[in-house]
């Protein structure tokens, strides 16, 4: 069940529903015992997301000067090449002007020969990284593990210590929106940045962060 589509009001209407249909009515409790964990564990896990983006600097260490120490992106070139493969596959089917291969290439090769970036080039290569990791968890870990035979392929283990980690990067760069000036490559990493949120937390807060993109 996911409950964006699954709510305990709309829980509570199909037991009302399925009640008028019974000669042994079932009270509310009974009827919920069977998804109680589960609700219980996605309320978890979003106050675990929740708090992991309102308290990113308890994550981060700092260097001398008392600024924060960002993690760094994954070395394996492809291997990185392989995540941003799923993350173009994954947004054919949603908006596909949002990020390019040619400028998702150009930004992994900028950090990679370690050349200049700017604050909006590094959100977005960060929030392409998470989007990615999420699209090769959920649509292609199983085909890609059984279908490709190369060692291109994370494992979810790692894949969820880069998703932790780059997530307190964006967190970090979200936070630092109104002290840096925007242009084309910060709206697009916005936008990548509400998708992941609508993944792993809903609209709530997808919805805030997709307005600050467009408005």
């Amino acid at each position: 069940y996911k409950t964006t589509l699954l709510t305990s009001i709309k829980l509570k209407w199909i037991g009302d529903k399925l009640n008028k249909c019974r000669n042994d009515k079932m009270d509310s409790k009974e009827f919920y015992k069977p998804i109680k964990q589960q609700f219980n564990d996605i309320a978890k896990w979003y106050i675990v997301y929740l708090k992991k983006m309102t308290n990113f600097e308890t994550f981060l260490e700092r260097d001398e000067n008392g600024n924060f120490k960002l993690f760094h992106l994954p070395e394996n070139m492809e291997q990185n090449y392989r995540i941003f493969e799923h993350l173009h596959s994954s947004l054919l089917y949603t908006h596909t002007a949002i990020v390019t291969i040619d400028e998702t290439k150009m930004l992994l090769k900028k950090y990679h020969n370690k050349e200049p970036m700017d604050f909006s080039e590094k959100f977005l290569l960060n929030t392409c990284f998470i989007y990615g990791i999420q699209a090769s968890l959920t649509i292609c870990y199983n085909e890609g593990i059984n279908v490709r035979k190369d060692k291109h392929m994370l494992t979810p283990e790692q894949m969820n210590k880069i998703d932790h980690e780059l997530f307190i990067n964006c967190a970090y760069f979200y936070s630092k929106m109104m002290t840096h000036s925007g242009n084309l490559f910060t709206v697009k990493a916005l936008l990548l940045w509400s998708k992941y949120m609508l993944l792993v937390l809903g609209n709530e807060i997808s919805d805030d962060i997709f307005a600050k993109a467009v408005y």
